[in-house]
């Protein structure tokens, strides 16, 4: 989704911001943004995949190696809040404007995001529906303490939360 709304805005060269691979949401999270590209038909470009930490440091830092490029990106999804906060400290000491020169999209939204300036357009986990299927699976398992019960993945849709951080390219 977060992906799919910077390609719908125009964007073409999105950067993604992620963190190690050892976290299955951290895979999860960059195949999204893989497909989605593939989706549009927008090659995947691995100078724009940068994998770090999740921290505020983290976000600065790989925003300043996408900097570094001959053709930057024009939007960036971040792994989590964390990285985009990051980004827009390096972004402003760059003298980039968001959402009009950078548009930006995190994950998780945290209490913070709504107050950063501007208020950042991230993607909310679904923690009542996640807490509801693991209950239920408990339940399950109560009932029945005999029965096999397989562990299995289930993948929940995460609502966005539009803010101010995102903008069509070339809109102002």
């Amino acid at each position: 989704k977060a992906t799919l709304s910077l390609i719908d805005a125009g964007h073409t060269r999105i950067a993604y911001i992620g963190g190690e691979d050892a976290i299955e949401a951290s895979r999860e999270r960059i195949k999204g943004y893989r497909r989605a590209l593939t989706m549009r038909d927008i090659p995947v470009d691995n100078h724009l995949i940068i994998k770090g930490r999740w921290t505020i440091q983290g976000g600065y830092a790989a925003f300043k190696r996408l900097q570094a490029l001959d053709d930057r990106p024009t939007a960036i999804c971040c792994f989590c809040d964390r990285i985009a906060m990051g980004v827009y400290e390096a972004a402003k000491e760059a003298g980039l404007s968001i959402p009009r020169d950078l548009s930006v999209i995190g994950f998780d939204n945290e209490p913070y995001s709504g107050d950063m300036l501007p208020p950042l357009t991230t993607m909310q986990l679904p923690h009542a529906d996640m807490a509801r299927y693991a209950v239920e699976k408990l339940a399950e398992m109560i009932a029945a303490p005999r029965m096999r019960h397989d562990n299995h993945k289930v993948k929940l849709e995460c609502e966005m939360i539009v803010r101010q951080s995102v903008a069509p390219i070339n809109a102002v």
